[in-house]
């Protein structure tokens, strides 16, 4: 039901704004490439102070995508708060419930999280599961 919801909440934006920094760049240009191919009108930004000016300017009409692994990212968290704050309903995802970046996410995607042993092979494979 949740994958639906956010599907349509996709398809019936006017924009989307994806914000990602640091590895989640990487996840956030890859949406974008695929939103762009679909026809859909998106861009993604992994500049905070470009985050934050965008947010400020969508509507209640547009979505914004807030893609953090950890769930606290500073600037990620304020992006999707001011666009909250702008009326953009907001999503999030992330591999960690219950973190900062919720309090601000109408609809949240947790990232299936193998197990809590960190080591580059598993956080490769977390953050993979981040762009399916």
């Amino acid at each position: 039901m949740a994958r639906y919801l956010i599907d349509v909440l996709i398809m019936e934006a006017n924009r989307i704004a994806i914000f990602g920094l640091g590895n989640s760049t990487a996840i956030a240009m890859d949406a974008q490439h695929k939103f762009q191919r679909a026809g859909i009108n998106e861009a993604a930004y992994s500049d905070n102070h470009m985050q934050a000016i965008v947010a400020s300017h969508l509507t209640k009409d547009d979505v914004a995508i807030g893609i953090s692994h950890s769930g606290s990212s500073i600037d990620i968290v304020e992006a999707l708060k001011i666009a909250q704050e702008s009326g953009a309903t907001t999503i999030s995802i992330t591999n960690f419930g219950k973190s900062p970046i919720d309090q601000y996410s109408d609809s949240i995607v947790h990232c299936i999280r193998r197990n809590k042993i960190h080591n580059i092979r598993h956080e490769f494979a977390d953050r993979t599961t981040g762009y399916y």
